[in-house]
């Protein structure tokens, strides 16, 4: 949230991403949301098991995490794309191409604890007002300010060739990142500026 006197707020936000994302009236669409548990993953098929999934083959990019040691070789912070193989099944490949291929990832171990498969990811990231440090502590999606700086050590992305920008939640809000730079030689920190959308 905003809600704070002055300086950065620091916090966890929501960051949605999908390679050529559409947009309606200026305004950007979001892919139907996954955000569910891996029920199981068969590593003989390649497949994970989750409940009414929702996806056609090619979606993406998917994110997965863990509370244990993720199926190897999958990896955090990794976008992955569907190959539908039922309504509850499905298997991921490196690439939307290699998806639409049918060419999938060969998965060689179950891992452990519960796995989560998501369309959006979470970044932990300094935010401010682009025109200065204050904050302003208003009510929930009543800020005033219509542009943000976002510092970060995850490089997000602006509008380029086979991506639309990223789309950083915050707040319950949408805000497109609209451009990016390497701020920080010595601190690896990614600043990232984000413009308020307007809900389609």
């Amino acid at each position: 949230t905003f809600h704070t006197s002055g300086g950065y707020e620091t916090g966890s936000y929501r960051v949605f991403r999908q390679s050529e994302g559409a947009y309606v009236l200026g305004h950007y669409v979001r892919p139907p949301v996954l955000d569910a548990d891996v029920v199981s993953v068969n590593t003989a098929t390649d497949e994970l098991t989750i409940t009414a999934h929702g996806l056609s083959t090619g979606g993406g990019p998917l994110w997965i995490t863990t509370t244990g040691v993720l199926p190897a070789p999958l990896a955090l912070a990794v976008p992955y794309w569907a190959i539908v193989t039922g309504a509850n099944t499905l298997k991921l490949a490196t690439s939307k191409a290699l998806a639409l291929a049918l060419t999938p990832i060969n998965i060689t171990t179950v891992g452990s604890g519960t796995h989560h498969l998501a369309t959006f990811f979470t970044i932990s990231a300094d935010i401010q007002p682009e025109g200065g440090a204050a904050l302003r502590d208003m009510p929930e999606g009543q800020h005033f300010e219509s542009t943000m700086k976002l510092y970060t050590d995850t490089e997000l992305l602006s509008r380029s060739p086979g991506y639309e920008p990223d789309v950083v939640e915050i707040d319950g809000e949408d805000w497109r990142v609209f451009d990016v730079d390497y701020f920080g030689v010595l601190s690896g920190h990614y600043r990232a500026k984000l413009e308020r959308m307007a809900t389609p």
